[in-house]
């Protein structure tokens, strides 16, 4: 089983929301991904810099086992939502460590992209790092909101029993994120990410 698998359905069946950001970082430490990870909330605007992750070895004193430390700069002036977001989506990053990697990981991300571009990587004018961090976005989503949730709420967002703003509270997750939780390719990336469905890319002319 993959790393993130295991992460997004180590949280399925919750009902007690927002998942804690603390949670998914124990769950990093516990599961030997990171020995120790640190947030810092830093003086800069959310449009220049959301986020970032920094990932270093070190010792705490001479002969003492390295340490593995992750540490995570983030813009304080951003609302809770959008940090909680930012910070989960820096971690997922962790899991994009060659040791914690599966053979399937390439095929995971390019069917990513495939549900979520109109255009194939290949024929994108965009970076790399775009697409990675697009997909850690996904995969943020995936987590932080679960899908089990998500589909309970459903049928209550479509009659407008529940506003965007409702859901986006719930699950303290950005409301930009909010309509996307609610289609058939949030549905289907996050059965690829959960082992809920096979990684097959499909070929560009297929």
């Amino acid at each position: 089983m993959s790393p993130l698998k295991e992460l997004i359905l180590s949280f399925r069946g919750r009902e007690d929301f927002p998942i804690r950001v603390d949670e998914v970082k124990e769950w990093l430490i516990r599961g030997g991904y990171q020995d120790r990870i640190e947030f810092y909330p830093v003086d800069v605007d959310p449009g220049i810099l959301k986020g970032q992750i920094s990932q270093y070895i070190c010792r705490s004193r001479p002969y003492a086992e390295p340490e593995r430390v992750t540490e995570v700069l983030y813009s304080k002036h951003m609302n809770d939502c959008w940090r909680r977001f930012v910070c989960c989506k820096e971690l997922v990053h962790i899991l994009d460590d060659k040791a914690a990697s599966t053979s399937t990981s390439e095929q995971i991300d390019a069917l990513t992209l495939n549900l979520t571009s109109p255009t194939s990587m290949e024929s994108s004018d965009m970076p790399k790092d775009y697409w990675a961090e697009r997909a850690a976005s996904l995969k943020t989503l995936c987590i932080l909101a679960q899908m089990d949730a998500v589909d309970k709420l459903k049928q209550q967002y479509l009659a407008g029993a529940k506003t965007p703003y409702d859901v986006a509270v719930f699950f303290r997750i950005p409301e930009v994120y909010v309509d996307f939780l609610f289609s058939q390719k949030f549905k289907a990336i996050e059965a690829v990410f959960s082992g809920a469905a096979s990684p097959i890319v499909r070929s560009a002319s297929g």
